[in-house]
């Protein structure tokens, strides 16, 4: 599902950039069909490989997850990614050579026929608007549209620009940044469904600890039992085990811990040195086959799967490593921890250390290529923060609505999910604005004016694109699992505020701030 989604946002937003290029190329600089195919392959071709290669890295990235649910979850949309890359720049240039113009029918022709009628009116009026340059004053009035008009007074007042979005974000961000995950498997699926009744009845009737117990599983150097035959037990071992099990009702949030030594559970332990038919039996029920090995069902007073009893699993593991190094009669024995709670705890610590490999791998490399690509070091980094404001930004409403408005939870692999796919995807859109004002700026426009020239020319196509790219994502809303709903809008909501808002009006505002810097480079003879 998520490929799919990731293969048609990504391949409609290529094609949406090459065609509004070659109808620039057509319309605006009445370029022949070749020479306009060829000049939008080789400047929004350029935007589109960049794009399409941060993506995949983005999404390659994911691939280095010791977590298999994350690598899957990245290789998909890498290949997806490729072929729609691949096909947008083949594909694409071949489909226009053999349809031309026809590609917009039926809008292509309206246009024509519109502009041969006023061609004659226009070439009367020019002979009486042009000033000593040539220049038509008529149209240049006429250029000043609303969207050029916006531009113009965002270029003119960055400095306000940037501050008031910056405050109005800042309470998202704060949302965002302090969003609480769940690793509850059943909160993410459908209340209505037969399983989700059956374990809320359970944990409702009987309560969550027993549905979901810790298990102390302890392998012994020696048998416990020394003799089945007239149920001798090895008290060296027994006493042993039961320190064990009063260190672990010692823990805060325990409220019993069943096992060999008391069966039935409590503070008390079973007389070892007295076992008749009926303890014996109980106790047999926490021994292994082979004599040596043994288990404790640990039951808690919280929620097994919430912070609470994750980190009462943390404390259990901290025990038991404790009594088998320092306890005497544990000498020589193993064990660990297991049960849903451990299972959570440790993909939680496998998550806190995933995370900063994988956030510091997508940034480097994003930042080499970027830096490649754009001939800039200072680009990269301000691309980077602002991409990663968005993140935080839809988190922060992603939290808003469906943890603390609708109360669902939110998975714990969201952030790092969005994190990766924003900073692949969210590229698109930068790129395409940033090298239109490059562009502009190597015909000889001061930083202002490219800027203006380059939001005026590319403000359309790039909202189009991150309206397209979050519809596509926002389909996942329609899901009945909740993980990929609130998946789906995270990600449609980073779109849309990376598109509509972050690239239209924080990135011209900062780039106007930075002047000159935007394109420097180190070492570099041209800056």
């Amino acid at each position: 599902t998520l490929t799919t989604v990731v293969m048609m946002g990504a391949g409609v937003d290529y094609l949406v950039f090459l065609l509004y290029r070659y109808k620039e190329e057509r319309e605006r600089k009445k370029a022949p069909v070749n020479e306009a195919i060829n000049n939008t392959v080789i400047h929004a071709g350029e935007s589109i490989i960049t794009s399409g290669l941060s993506v995949a890295i983005g999404f390659g990235i994911l691939t280095f997850s010791s977590i298999r649910l994350l690598f899957w979850i990245g290789l998909g949309p890498l290949i997806g990614v490729l072929i729609s890359l691949v096909a947008a720049l083949t594909l694409i240039p071949v489909l226009l050579s053999f349809l031309e113009d026809k590609i917009f029918w039926p809008r292509g022709h309206i246009i024509r026929a519109i502009e041969k009628q006023k061609q004659s009116i226009r070439a009367k009026k020019n002979k009486s608007t042009k000033n000593d340059d040539g220049h038509n004053l008529k149209e240049t009035q006429t250029n000043e549209t609303l969207i050029h008009s916006s531009a113009r007074w965002i270029v003119d007042h960055p400095k306000t620009v940037v501050l008031v979005f910056l405050v109005a974000s800042a309470p998202f961000v704060y949302f965002g940044a302090n969003m609480q995950t769940s690793y509850d498997f059943a909160g993410q699926i459908p209340e209505s469904q037969d399983s989700v009744i059956g374990l809320r009845i359970m944990s409702d009737a009987f309560g969550a600890s027993e549905v979901f117990p810790i298990y102390v599983l302890v392998s012994l150097p020696s048998p416990l039992l020394e003799n089945s035959s007239v149920n001798l037990i090895n008290q060296t071992l027994f006493q042993a085990l039961e320190e064990l099990r009063q260190r672990i009702l010692q823990v805060e949030n325990i409220s019993d811990a069943l096992g060999v030594t008391a069966p039935n559970g409590g503070s008390t332990p079973i007389n070892a040195s007295a076992l008749d038919a009926i303890a014996f039996a109980e106790l047999s029920k926490y021994l292994g086959s082979d004599n040596a090995t043994v288990y404790f069902v640990v039951k808690m007073s919280v929620d097994p799967l919430s912070e609470e009893g994750l980190g009462v699993a943390k404390n259990i593991q901290a025990v038991l490593r404790q009594e088998l190094t320092t306890n005497p009669g544990l000498r020589g024995a193993t064990g660990g921890v297991g049960g849903f709670s451990p299972e959570y705890l440790e993909l939680s610590d496998i998550i806190q250390d995933d995370t900063p490999k994988l956030v510091s791998l997508v940034l480097i490399g994003l930042f080499l290529l970027l830096t490649i690509a754009l001939r800039s070091v200072v680009t990269p980094i301000r691309l980077q923060l602002t991409i990663l404001l968005g993140v935080y930004i839809s988190l922060g409403i992603t939290d808003l609505v469906f943890r603390q408005w609708l109360g669902e939870h939110i998975s714990w692999m969201l952030p790092v999910t969005l994190f990766v796919m924003i900073f692949g995807l969210g590229m698109d859109y930068d790129i395409f604005l940033v090298t239109r004002i490059r562009e502009e700026v190597k015909k000889g426009k001061s930083d202002k004016e490219a800027t203006i020239e380059a939001l005026t020319a590319t403000s359309g196509v790039i909202s189009a694109a991150g309206i397209i790219m979050a519809t596509a994502f926002a389909s996942l809303l329609f899901s009945e699992l909740i993980v990929l709903r609130t998946m789906g809008f995270a990600i449609a909501t980073a779109v849309l505020v990376d598109s509509l808002l972050i690239r239209l009006i924080l990135v011209p505002a900062t780039m106007v701030l930075l002047e000159k810097w935007n394109w420097w480079l180190p070492f570099s003879k041209k800056t």
